[in-house]
């Protein structure tokens, strides 16, 4: 007998991929989980041609992604595992999945960049011009590996995800004290050249928690300024909103800042910060709220002037 060692294939490529974004989006904002990512290895021998039989060895080839060519600082997935192999139509075919941890960490992610290059994007998108390159690479495996990248094969995904680089920005607003006032919202992203409004948010589920206020009139000693609060809240529509509510402990005059609370423990979008203050460090979005001075009696007291009502 002869030992002439283990048959392993030459080549895998990739023939199917899939994202999940969150929710029901059609996109994933940086920093934001995806649902879950899938994809399809086939194994091929020296010729490029199929393998019968691989998904029949007992120990066979593991992958992971990345973006192998510009961003593999940005791009981040958990391990996917042996995945499950199986002979279809005399192919030998690896499905590999991963799912939602519920945080960047274990989940397939995409980072927002720091630097001179904050923000950034979009990437794979209509409007973008930026692209990503994410696809197989080598990680725990017996057996060399190669991947074909030409015309005909591939080891980068089939296709690339549409992400945005996104944010939440409160307007300012004023109006009557003691009433309570709606501040308008707009979940933003980067188009390449500035925020706009992001047109295919109708999912964002915005509530109106609050994380910290500053007074800024009245002041002084003799000021008894009152607690502002945020509330209610709800699903942006093409990306913007009049759900969140601003009111008054007291009916007082007074003018304050207050910031909404996207931290995972309250609104669950921590992605949807930004730097607002420019210091690195991203921070909840805020609105200065104004309450004006007592409207007193509603009565419209008419003078009317000479020769306008026959006088």
């Amino acid at each position: 007998d002869v030992t002439v060692g283990r048959f392993y294939p030459k080549y895998f490529q990739v023939i199917a991929s899939d994202w999940n974004y969150p929710g029901s989006q059609s996109f994933a904002y940086m920093n934001q989980p995806f649902d879950g990512v899938e994809f399809s290895v086939e194994a091929l021998n020296a010729n490029k041609s199929a393998i019968k039989n691989y998904a029949d060895f007992v120990t066979k080839a593991e992958f992971n992604l990345d973006d192998i060519d510009h961003y593999s600082d940005r791009f981040d997935a958990p391990d996917f595992g042996a995945g499950d192999w199986s002979n279809e139509s005399d192919k030998s075919i690896g499905d590999f999945s991963v799912g939602n941890s519920g945080q960047c960490i274990d989940s397939a992610c995409w980072n927002k960049a720091l630097g001179d290059s904050y923000p950034d994007g979009p990437f794979n998108s209509v409007t973008g011009t930026a692209k990503s390159e994410i696809g197989l690479i080598y990680t725990n495996n017996v057996d060399p590996v190669e991947y074909i990248t030409d015309e005909d094969f591939n080891s980068r995904l089939v296709r690339q995800p549409d992400i945005r680089f996104g944010r939440v920005d409160l307007d300012d607003v004023g109006g009557n004290q003691g009433t309570t006032l709606h501040v308008p919202l707009r979940v933003e992203y980067w188009n390449g050249s500035r925020f706009i409004a992001n047109p295919d948010d109708n999912q964002t589920d915005v509530k109106g928690v609050t994380a910290a206020e500053t007074h800024i009139w009245p002041t002084g000693t003799d000021a008894d300024p009152k607690a502002v609060t945020l509330g209610a809240g709800g699903t942006v529509s093409s990306g913007s909103s009049r759900s969140v509510t601003a009111t008054q402990a007291e009916p007082y005059r007074q003018q304050t800042r207050v910031w909404l609370d996207l931290d995972d423990s309250k609104n669950g979008l921590p992605w949807l910060k930004y730097d607002w203050d420019k210091d690195g460090s991203e921070e909840n979005p805020s609105s200065v709220v104004t309450f004006g001075i007592h409207r007193g009696n509603d009565r419209v007291i008419y003078r009317g002037e000479p020769g306008l009502t026959g006088q």
